[in-house]
């Protein structure tokens, strides 16, 4: 029935509710969310104690892309509704979507209470928290959330994830409770390959990547030059797509790929059996435990030789997959072969390559300016240690500012939160500039024109945000850590030459920033130079990373014990 036709039949049946309701039913499945909103709304208004169309009313309105009138409708359902936590969710996960990160938690909070959807409330709940820097309260979180709740729970990886933004717990601790996690998961699935059966002569590997991220997202970045770099006499590359939606960056790594699989509606054993099916030798997982990670796929062990790189800066905690691709200084040997479930294989270069932004403007100038440290990391990144760490540093630098840039300042509740914490440390609030996300590449870009040093996180590090500020001429400053998350700064600058910026204590990094912030001429010289020495250098070779993962890959393919 057309959608003329289903309005001439809701006004004809005297425009009942129930009529209207199947009319915003048949505009809904013909993509027409404007009218579905319509059609709810006189509804809503003939009935307006039925708190089931006031929430499908939310519903539609936000696909139309009408925010207020679908707050307004889930309020209103919610105070028909109060014992039904799934309304409050809702509201939390829209109040979210606009960056009002307090108002947000409020309502998971609420929901949190009881139900059948606690564990989804509180997952939700420990979320905003770490956007918003609360990294320990989001971790307390997680774990009244994993209380009975099955391994194959998204909300586990979020809680494995959360750990490495925390100041205090050990790397052992960290590492044991992936052990745990992965035991767990993998009592629960049956493996279908077997890593024996493998015709160890086999002179070209069928290896396939795996990951949600194959568009705009820091993943791609080192994904695209590694794709473009694979000797194809000796591999056939494959790409598995969980993303879903598509963008220019897409294009890109579908044209370095021999064969891209968008395999987005598949479920975990589906996408298991499919990569088997299609007789893959290799497969690498570029997520782990980060958002939209497909573990579960991992467990079952769809190919002989399974392998984990990129996009998690730790062991997935699965005995299902055998190696795991770092450098010396990420992981130097010792004790992290022990934290690991996976074979630690340190390659003979860095483990990175870096793809720049095509687009990227040119380096500015900043001569006469006012000497500016910057953070451009996300904001769970930056807890109390970290603070502590760059209040020093902005104290013992009295002239100079700080800015900050992350996603969570659209939040006003965030912005005052971190001014507050600085605030409490000596730096007033008229020597930080925290500014929101820029959606534009080139906007995002071109803000470290205002940066004279920029300031790595701790514990955990940054590496997109590392590599772009090196290719707009910024020098990075680095503290070293106990862990990769920790280390990935070490890896990046001493890639490029420049280990001397990477301290191994936080006294020697107030000293090290301190000094950098003191030398202008330094500066200048580096700003100049940076984008030349990182092309020039390994992090710009991706044939050379591709190379050397390769070499790994034949090397464990000949052996029956990868571990």
């Amino acid at each position: 029935m057309s959608i003329a036709a289903g309005r001439r039949t809701a006004a004809g049946e005297g425009a009942e509710p129930a009529a209207w309701a199947a009319q915003a039913a048949r505009a809904r499945g013909l993509g027409r969310p404007d009218l579905a909103v319509r059609a709810l709304t006189h509804a809503s208004e003939l009935a307006p104690h039925d708190a089931a169309l006031w929430f499908q009313l939310g519903l539609v309105a936000v696909e139309a892309g009408d925010a207020r009138l679908a707050e307004k409708s889930y309020r209103l359902a919610a105070d028909l509704l109060p014992e039904r936590p799934d309304i409050r969710i809702n509201i939390g996960a829209l109040l979210e979507s606009q960056n009002r990160f307090d108002a947000a938690a409020a309502e998971y909070a609420i929901a949190a209470g009881g139900g059948d959807n606690r564990s989804a409330a509180l997952n939700n709940l420990a979320g905003v928290y770490a956007k918003q820097g609360r990294a320990d309260d989001a971790l307390a979180i997680y774990r009244r959330a994993i209380r009975g709740t099955a391994p194959a729970a998204g909300i586990w990886s979020n809680y494995l994830y959360t750990q490495h933004y925390c100041d205090g717990l050990e790397a052992s601790r960290i590492a044991a409770d992936h052990m745990v996690w992965g035991a767990k998961m993998g009592a629960t699935v049956e493996p279908i390959a077997d890593p024996a059966a493998r015709d160890r002569q086999k002179a070209r590997l069928r290896i396939a990547y795996l990951s949600p991220n194959f568009v705009r997202h820091s993943v791609a970045y080192f994904a695209l030059p590694l794709l473009q770099g694979h000797d194809r006499t000796r591999v056939e590359v494959w790409c598995y797509s969980t993303a879903p939606q598509l963008d220019a960056m897409t294009d890109r790594l579908k044209d370095a790929a021999d064969v891209w699989v968008d395999v987005t509606k598949l479920d975990d054993a589906a996408l298991a059996s499919r990569i088997q099916g299609d007789g893959i030798d290799v497969l690498i997982d570029l997520t782990g435990h980060t958002a939209g990670g497909r573990p579960g796929v991992l467990a079952r062990r769809p190919a002989p030789l399974q392998a984990t790189y990129l996009g998690y800066p730790n062991t997935t905690g699965l005995s299902a997959v055998d190696l795991r691709f770092v450098d010396h200084a990420t992981d130097p040997l010792g004790q992290d072969d022990r934290m690991a479930s996976e074979r630690l294989v340190r390659l003979p270069r860095p483990f990175l390559a870096y793809s720049p932004d095509e687009r990227a403007p040119a380096i500015a100038t900043r001569s006469g300016r006012t000497m500016t440290f910057g953070s451009f990391n996300n904001l769970a990144k930056i807890g109390p240690q970290c603070l502590d760490l760059w209040s020093e540093v902005m104290r013992r630098t009295p002239n100079a500012k700080l800015l900050m840039k992350a996603k969570a300042f659209a939040d006003p509740g965030s912005r005052d939160r971190v001014a507050d914490q600085f605030a409490a440390r000596g730096v007033k609030a008229s020597r930080l500039d925290l500014r929101p996300h820029a959606a534009d590449p080139q906007e995002h870009l071109a803000t470290y024109g205002e940066v004279d040093i920029a300031l790595d996180s701790f514990p955990y590090n940054g590496a997109t945000t590392t590599m772009e500020a090196l290719w707009m001429g910024v020098p990075v400053v680095s503290l070293a850590g106990n862990r990769h998350a920790g280390r990935v700064g070490r890896s990046l600058m001493t890639g490029i030459g420049l280990g001397r910026f990477v301290s191994q204590t936080p006294r020697s990094f107030v000293k090290a920033a301190r000094a950098l912030a003191m030398d202008a001429e330094s500066r200048a010289s580096l700003r100049t130079m940076l984008r030349g020495r990182v092309a020039a250098s390994p992090l710009a070779d991706g044939v050379g990373l591709a190379r050397a993962i390769e070499a790994a890959l034949f090397e464990a393919w000949s052996h029956t014990n990868l571990h």
